[in-house]
């Protein structure tokens, strides 16, 4: 019974330093307007010693749980065993790792900083972002690749249909800092971070949780190299429902050929694509979650019945896709 449970999106926040607000973003996105990059690191109080994208996590975190109207305080939170956190993030203490290992290279291990050390561990985000809030459920750290937004999506809401928990807080952040933009060979071209609250429908309603979109049981498509198998495996019941398509990273003519290939008999009814590259630069393992952000917002403000988000096919990676529903079809 509990497998069976549907899954709802009930809070969406960003932290991007060139963005002034989650309807600022959208609102650009849909323009297609390029968003200019911004190094200024957002101050937020406690975080001393923290990593640049731990800083941009914990905003984007509370953004979310404010939208949500669930305490940003440890000791109000509710339900804290039963909420649980999932961070993607590829890159986001590399900085920081690199800078130790050198300084031990070149000189010594006496010579680093002992506050360094925490933030040597690569589940450093999701944990601080539980530490902060009073998350006592679950905790994972996604660094699977340019998959690993949708991902975690899906992993959250599996983890509520096992009944792991009832809410799961889901963030996506990449630092643009020069140790990770070298490494993407310069793509990314400025900070980002989005969260999203997802709940189970029960926990939703019992206090009446504004409702932005549901993650469907079978809406999750992978496959190994085809863009178009993994937007086959997810929308198999319901293609005729995708209005709205927001594809991964556009930035290679082999992977935008693949995406024009994608045949009427596919998505039928498909009205608009949206590649957020085209804005923001590579967002690697954010992607997935601004997506969602994104689409939560097309649905609500055009009325639409599903949106589906494609991550991968890029840097080596697979495929995944992920549906988006307005409104839950079972």
């Amino acid at each position: 019974m509990v497998a069976t449970a549907r899954v709802c999106v009930t809070g969406l926040g960003i932290e991007i330093p060139a963005i002034a607000s989650t309807h600022d973003l959208i609102e650009r996105v849909l323009a297609h307007q390029l968003i200019s990059s911004s190094d200024t690191q957002p101050p937020i109080a406690g975080s001393r010693y923290k990593d640049y994208a731990t800083k941009l996590a914990l905003l984007s975190a509370e953004s979310a749980l404010l939208d949500a109207k669930l305490p940003v305080k440890a000791s109000e939170q509710v339900s804290a065993h039963k909420f649980g956190v999932i961070v993607s993030s590829n890159l986001g203490n590399l900085e920081t790792v690199c800078r130790v290992d050198e300084i031990i290279r070149l000189r010594h291990a006496k010579h680093t900083s002992p506050m360094d050390f925490p933030n040597l561990s690569s589940n450093i985000v999701s944990s601080s972002v539980a530490i902060r809030f009073g998350l006592k459920g679950i905790n994972l750290m996604v660094c699977n690749g340019a998959t690993s937004g949708i991902d975690a999506l899906h992993l959250a809401a599996n983890v509520i249909r096992a009944g792991r928990a009832r809410r799961m807080l889901v963030v996506g952040v990449e630092p643009a800092d020069q140790t990770a933009s070298s490494l993407m060979n310069n793509t990314l071209r400025q900070a980002v971070s989005g969260a999203v609250v997802v709940e189970s429908e029960m926990a939703a309603q019992e206090r009446q949780a504004t409702i932005y979109g549901w993650l469907g049981k079978g809406d999750y498509g992978f496959n190994q190299a085809a863009i178009e198998e993994s937007v086959r495996a997810a929308t198999e019941a319901s293609r005729h429902l995708v209005s709205l398509w927001l594809g991964p990273n556009n930035n290679n003519d082999t992977l935008a050929t693949q995406m024009a290939a994608l045949r009427p008999e596919v998505l039928p009814n498909l009205k608009e694509t949206l590649d957020l590259s085209a804005s923001l630069g590579e967002t690697y393992g954010a992607l997935g979650i601004l997506q969602c952000i994104v689409a939560c917002f097309w649905l609500k403000d055009y009325d639409k019945p599903a949106a589906l988000i494609t991550n991968g096919a890029a840097w080596g990676d697979p495929a995944v896709s992920l549906m988006i529903q307005r409104q839950p079809l079972h």
